[in-house]
C-alpha cells in the first residue's frame, strides 16, 4: 500500500483503488 501511495503522490494521481487502500491504512 505504502508502494501504491509513494507512486500515487509522484503522479498526482489518486484511483479509487489507492483511496481505498488509504482507509485501511488509516483503519489499520
Amino acid at each position: 500500500a505504502m508502494v501504491i501511495l509513494n507512486e500515487v503522490l509522484g503522479n498526482g494521481v489518486i484511483p479509487q483503488v489507492t483511496k481505498a487502500e488509504v482507509k485501511l491504512l488509516t483503519v489499520t
